[in-house]
């Protein structure tokens, strides 16, 4: 029988933080306080960290995994 994997919180999930950074931006665009440009900046910058961490998250599972085995553990 398969144990049960344990959820994380919701708030460590990129999941999560993408959709609080896209509310938090239509908020100031329709209260006024970011202008279109801004906030399109704004998303640009989030998208562009979120694809970093994607591309740099696998790469360092693998190098730790890889440092595992060749330890003997």
């Amino acid at each position: 029988m398969q144990e049960k994997k344990e959820q994380k919180p919701g708030y460590k999930t990129t999941e999560f933080w993408v959709t609080l950074a896209t509310c938090l931006t239509g908020i100031g665009v329709a209260c006024g306080i970011l202008g279109q440009g801004e906030a399109d900046t704004l998303v640009s910058s989030v998208e562009r960290i979120a694809g970093g961490l994607i591309a740099a998250i696998p790469a360092v599972g693998y190098s730790l995994s890889r440092a595992k085995a060749k330890s003997g553990s």
